[in-house]
């Protein structure tokens, strides 16, 4: 016991020692710092904050300043542009009006053609003059009433052309019109508004950079940055110094106070300790040494035994845990297989049914776009495995192989169409070759009205009424 306590009484001195020693150092490492004043680490990083801020809100005004500028330098030309769409839906106002009184004054004149033409036609069947009430009855009166008949019936027929030309241009300048205000609402931009609001931007703009805000440049920020970097650092490195020395100190007390403690229990010991030791003691202690080493040996085997059991039964597991997950695989692609198995079963028993519902929902969107392209002449559109393809119209099926020409171009059409929006995903437009060919006019109008709310439509024609919906026309 004497010699641990002394071995540890010179452990103790040599660790008193290196705290001492580590105290001086520290102490001179410190005093070696410059001074530190605490408000100039806040200072500095304060003033590095509105240098940065300063210099975002120069870039940016001088960034603002520029697209002022060259918005400004556009809008001569964006507001001539928006005048000259405004003057074409003008146009095309006064246009439509125009032809709207043009075709309601031609229909005027034929309802008063088709009048005049039903009383003479009266006159000659019930032989008596429509005008004075008198009878007719000679052969020069028939034959005079009969010269104005035809020619009343020539003008009715003249008067009727003019009107159909007169609907078709109402209708081609309503078109018109409408695709101005299309490329009104599309392409108008306002540039009076927008041109007044880049002045007083950049009027905001150039007052701002001569209010005396100067850009501080990457050379100052950098220099002002690692200074205080250097403060922060020079901060850091005396707070850590000074909690050493705190440390230290009060680690060097305490082992002072262990050193005294150890020199007295030392000396304690070796006023209570016997000159000799009795033979009993120390053969009980050589037997008690002799003892320890037999069970350490012992327990030295029993270890190593140990440590194969552990290796073994480490292997065993590592067997059993390959086997279990052979066995989870094997039964998971059994369930898998099982699965696909019913799949194929149910895909199998329900195509007919997929079929029916696909060709249901085909023929459905078919049948609305035909019932709207036709004004519900021919209203719906069926199939079946035994007739074919079936139109409806007024009520009553027939099979499409007996349409009319202009029956299978509207159906052509909503078919397709119908086929488009299926397949959405992948059909951003679609293509029509000659839809209104086998058409009359007002088929092929009624059409090309229609095909104007079904999204992107390329249509390729030699009918020009068929443009009068186009926004876009390539002549070849």
């Amino acid at each position: 016991r004497i010699q641990r306590e002394e071995s540890e009484l010179t452990a103790c001195r040599e660790r008193k020692r290196q705290l001492v020693y580590q105290i001086s150092s520290s102490t001179e490492s410190l005093e070696e710092l410059p001074p530190y004043v605490k408000g100039d680490l806040a200072k500095k990083t304060e003033a590095i904050d509105n240098a940065k801020t300063s210099n975002h809100y120069i870039k940016k005004a001088k960034k603002d300043l520029a697209n002022a500028l060259e918005q400004l330098a556009l809008a001569p030309e964006g507001i001539l542009q928006d005048e000259k769409l405004e003057a074409a839906v003008k146009r095309a106002t006064e246009g439509a009006a125009v032809t709207t009184e043009a075709s309601f004054k031609a229909g005027n004149e034929v309802d008063a053609s088709r009048a005049r033409k039903r009383k003479l036609a009266k006159a000659l069947r019930d032989g008596t003059c429509s005008a004075c009430g008198q009878s007719i009855s000679s052969p020069e009166q028939i034959e005079t009433h009969e010269r104005e008949l035809a020619r009343e019936e020539e003008l009715y027929t003249q008067l009727e052309m003019e009107l159909n030309k007169a609907e078709v241009a109402d209708r081609a300048a309503a078109t018109t019109l409408q695709a101005c205000k299309a490329a009104l609402k599309m392409e108008f931009c306002d540039w009076g508004w927008k041109s007044a609001d880049w002045t007083t931007q950049k009027a905001d703009c150039e007052n701002y950079l001569t209010s005396g805000a100067e850009l501080v440049s990457d050379e100052d920020l950098e220099a002002m940055q690692l200074e205080l970097t250097q403060i922060a650092e020079a901060k850091g490195k005396r707070v850590a110094l000074e909690e050493i020395i705190e440390i230290s100190a009060k680690k060097a007390a305490s082992a002072h106070e262990l050193e005294e403690e150890l020199m007295d229990e030392i000396a304690q010991l070796k006023e209570d300790c016997p000159t000799a030791v009795p033979e009993e003691l120390m053969t009980e202690w050589r037997e008690s040494v002799k003892q320890l080493h037999e069970d350490r040996h012992n327990a030295t085997e029993h270890i190593s035994k140990c440590g194969l059991q552990i290796v073994s039964l480490t292997n065993e597991v590592n067997d059993l845990k390959s086997a279990l997950e052979k066995e989870i695989e094997f039964k998971e692609s059994n369930s898998e297989l099982k699965l696909l198995k019913e799949l194929v079963t149910y895909l199998k028993d329900s195509r007919i049914k997929f079929l029916a519902t696909v060709w249901n929902n085909i023929l459905g969107s078919a049948s609305g776009f035909l019932s709207q392209a036709t004004d519900k002449q021919i209203t719906a559109l069926s199939r079946s495995d035994k007739d074919g393809f079936m139109f409806c119209e007024e009520g009553v099926y027939a099979p499409v192989s007996a349409a009319s020409g202009a029956q299978r171009g509207f159906i052509g059409v909503s078919i397709r169409l119908a086929l488009a929006q299926s397949l959405r995903s992948s059909c951003d437009l679609v293509v029509l070759d000659e839809p209104t060919e086998s058409m009359s006019e007002e088929n092929a109008l009624r059409l090309s009205g229609t095909l104007l709310s079904q999204g992107q439509i390329i249509t390729i024609t030699h009918r020009l009424s068929d443009s009068y919906t186009a926004s876009n026309i390539i002549q070849l």
